[in-house]
């Protein structure tokens, strides 16, 4: 899983996302957008760059553990289903 925030320096978390997905040996790899970003757009943007969620700052660990969990639960059941 990659934690990946939106705004880093040298590159941005949305163009790492689309890296990640376009061609990365990891390109299954569940991501989710952590940032203090949280407009619309933003989250649009986030989505499309090909993120698995979005979870906005400060963060809420509760949160941000359930969405963690939920996301490894849909990918085991795809790796066992073969999707």
């Amino acid at each position: 899983m990659v934690l990946l925030d939106a705004m880093m320096p040298g590159m941005n978390g949305f163009t790492v996302a689309e890296r990640i997905r376009n061609g990365s040996d990891v390109s299954n790899v569940p991501i989710i957008m952590v940032t203090v970003l949280s407009s619309p757009e933003d989250r649009r943007r986030a989505f499309e760059a090909g993120v698995n969620d979005f979870v906005g700052k400060p963060i809420d660990r509760w949160d941000l553990k359930a969405r963690m969990e939920s996301l490894f639960k849909l990918q085991e059941g795809q790796a066992e289903t073969g999707a």
